[in-house]
């Protein structure tokens, strides 16, 4: 169970700003800021819209949540008005290049629009959980009297800016503007450095897991077939294709397995690896599982013999945190941060991307060896336990925030 001790150096009021809320794909956010307020600390959660799921009707009531609303509504002319006559008092230069770009349709207007929703609010922090996000808003964030922080978690800083020179000038100007960057991994730093970030703004706080919610409960079933489970969006970067080609070798070599990919994703990207399936004649062995709540991922594990995370790109994967948490074996890729989490040989495997046959040798290992299994299950969930806690997660947040809220006293 995480800590709800308060803080004995005061409740801080914190503002999260984020995409739709709460969402089953990213169910870290979620548990973060019910952390926070557990903690006794005033959590608001600035959505850009409705998540897939309703908050837990016992969540804390220091925690807030406001949408931002949609349309040419009333309420969101309002927002932006107040917005404007902040932003106006602190900066009329910026006003009236506002009232330019709004008068002439410039899209730039439309990117200020979150920062208007947030020019004039009090905060001790605002902690942005997504850098594309911040980079919308950088034109505003000078204009903030509260320490800003922005998290960066992997594909916003390995992958996009690569096709997407605006946003890369963006994540620049971000973050010379910031006074704090949360990096997922020290991998996701690297690269938010190459992009221009003082080391000295970056702090790493790595994704945790709350070991008690996430427990075996028991021994996995009989094998064979042999279980294996994803977890994760559908998307390219997920490289679910490589996994079912390694599916594929696996039947060829006379190893029964059944693969169930757990997590959602637009139609083009999970027709893509529907067909793959199909093509690869492996349909028959796979489940798509779809988008599933905290509990439906805890009894697929429970259900499983091995995690498989085929991933082109991670900063550091809170899937296969809870696996190990589960005591089941892993077999991951080496990309970003994953090898800050997973030792190979030790809690787990790693291999190269894009190489099927190496996910498939792991796994006939393991398929091979149930002995094997259930020791890197165990060195894994002590991995999990000793080196990423939630506890130690949010205790890593709340000193970053105390720190800047002094530091803007």
């Amino acid at each position: 169970m995480a800590s709800t001790s308060p803080d004995s150096r005061g409740p801080l009021d914190i503002l999260v700003v984020t995409g739709r809320f709460p969402l089953l794909s990213q169910s870290f956010i979620e548990r973060k800021v019910v952390g926070l307020a557990r903690r006794g600390h005033r959590v608001t959660v600035l959505a850009g819209g409705r998540g897939d799921h309703e908050l837990d009707a016992g969540r804390p009531a220091s925690l807030r949540v406001e949408y931002v609303p949609e349309g040419r509504t009333l309420a969101r002319l309002a927002a932006l008005s107040v917005g404007a006559v902040h932003a106006a008092r602190r900066s009329p230069r910026f006003a009236l290049g506002l009232a330019w770009a709004l008068r002439n349709g410039d899209g730039r207007g439309r990117r200020l629009e979150l920062g208007l929703r947030l020019a004039g609010r009090r905060a001790d922090v605002v902690h942005f959980e997504w850098s594309a996000t911040a980079a919308r808003a950088v034109d505003v964030l000078d204009l903030l009297a509260v320490p800003t922080v922005v998290s960066c978690r992997g594909s916003d800083v390995r992958i996009l800016p690569l096709g997407d020179d605006r946003l890369a000038a963006g994540l620049r100007r971000l973050f010379a503007t910031v006074d704090a960057v949360h990096c997922v991994s020290g991998a996701v730093q690297e690269s938010a450095v190459a992009l221009g970030l003082d080391p000295g703004r970056a702090f790493v706080n790595h994704p945790a897991v709350d070991a008690s919610s996430f427990s075996p409960d028991g021994p996995a079933p009989p094998a064979p077939p042999l279980r294996i489970v994803s977890v994760g969006r559908i998307h390219w970067v997920k490289g679910y294709e490589h996994a079912l080609q390694a599916v594929r070798l696996l039947l060829d070599r006379g190893c029964d397995v059944r693969y169930t990919i757990a997590g959602g994703g637009d139609a083009a990207g999970t027709g893509a690896v529907r067909f793959a399936a199909h093509d690869l004649g492996v349909a028959d062995h796979v489940t798509f599982a779809g988008p599933r709540p905290p509990a439906e991922v805890r009894a697929l594990l429970a259900g499983a013999h091995v995690f498989v995370l085929p991933s082109l790109s991670e900063g550091l994967s809170n899937a296969a945190l809870e696996a190990m948490a589960m005591e089941r074996p892993v077999v991951v890729t080496d990309v970003g941060g994953m090898r800050e989490l997973v030792r190979d040989g030790v809690d787990g495997f790693l291999v190269p991307a894009r190489d099927p046959a190496a996910l498939a040798d792991c796994v006939e290992r393991l398929a091979a060896d149930p002995a094997l299994r259930a020791r890197l299950g165990a060195a894994g969930r002590q991995r999990v336990r000793e080196s990423f806690a939630f506890d130690d997660q949010i205790d890593r947040f709340v000193d970053r925030y105390h720190a800047l809220a002094r530091g803007h006293a």
